[in-house]
């Protein structure tokens, strides 16, 4: 995991590993990042932006965003 903050502004990620013991499921890496503001001592908005290789064979890569706040 890494972090930086600048002024009002905040990025941080993560990569990671998982390994699958189960049959027809595969070994796949995962990496996500979030980048924050905040608008008052209150107020934070961020995005963030994740996703995997895929989690089967033949199967397909995964990405997804979330966007979200805290008050």
């Amino acid at each position: 995991m890494a972090q930086k903050s600048w002024g009002q502004w905040t990025l941080y990620g993560n990569v990671g590993f998982w390994w699958q013991h189960a049959a027809e499921t595969r070994n796949y890496v995962y990496a996500g990042a979030v980048l924050e503001r905040d608008f008052s001592e209150r107020l934070t908005l961020g995005v963030e932006l994740f996703g995997n290789s895929p989690k089967e064979r033949g199967g397909g890569s995964d990405v997804a965003f979330n966007i979200g706040g805290a008050w």
